[in-house]
C-alpha cells in the first residue's frame, strides 16, 4: 500500500487566521466606520457627493443673506460648521455607520441631505438635496454610494487578507 500525507499546518493557519477574524470583526467595524467618517469629510471639503457629482449651487436668496451677514466666503452646509462636526462614526462588534445632526444641526441635517420643502407654511422653500454622507436613494431606501461601496469591500478584503498572515 502506498500513503501520500499532506502537510496542512500552513493551511491550518490560514484558516485560524480567518476564523479569528470572523469571531471578532469589530476591527473591521472599526476601519469601516472611520472610512465613512473620512468619506463624509471631503465631501464637504469637496461640496460634492461621494461620487463626485457637484452640489447644488446655493439659491440667490441664500447668497444674499450671507452677504448681508458677511458669510459669503462660507461653503455650503457650513456657515456654523454645526453640520460638518456632528457626522461622527459608530461601531460594535457587528455594526458600523455614520451618524449626523446634533443637538444645534439636527433640524436640518435631514433636509440637507435629502432636500425637500422647509421654511414657514407661508414662505416655504425647496433645498436641494446636498449628500454630505456618502449614500444614494430617497431616505426610505438609502444606500451606500458606489464609490463607498467599492472602498468598503477593499476593506474587509484586506482585513481578512491580513488574517492570512497574522498568525
Amino acid at each position: 500500500m502506498f500513503e501520500v500525507k499532506v502537510n496542512t499546518d500552513e493551511l491550518d493557519r490560514y484558516l485560524g487566521g480567518i476564523i479569528g477574524r470572523l469571531d471578532n470583526p469589530e476591527p473591521l467595524m472599526a476601519k469601516i466606520s472611520t472610512e465613512l467618517v473620512s468619506e463624509s469629510e471631503q465631501q464637504f471639503r469637496d461640496e460634492k457627493e461621494s461620487d463626485g457629482k457637484p452640489w447644488p449651487d446655493l439659491a440667490p436668496s441664500t447668497k444674499e443673506w450671507r452677504r448681508k451677514k458677511g458669510k459669503e466666503k462660507n461653503r455650503k452646509l457650513q456657515v456654523s460648521g454645526a453640520l460638518a462636526s456632528s457626522v461622527q462614526g459608530y461601531h460594535n462588534k457587528t455594526e458600523a455607520g455614520v451618524l449626523a445632526g446634533s443637538a444645534d444641526s439636527e433640524d436640518y441635517a435631514a433636509i440637507h441631505l435629502f432636500g425637500g420643502e422647509a421654511g414657514r407654511i407661508n414662505s416655504r422653500v425647496l433645498i436641494p438635496a446636498r449628500r454630505y454622507l456618502p449614500i444614494k436613494g430617497d431616505p426610505d431606501n438609502a444606500e451606500l454610494s458606489d464609490s463607498v461601496s467599492q472602498a468598503l469591500l477593499i476593506l474587509a478584503k484586506d482585513y481578512f487578507s491580513d488574517g492570512l498572515h497574522s498568525d
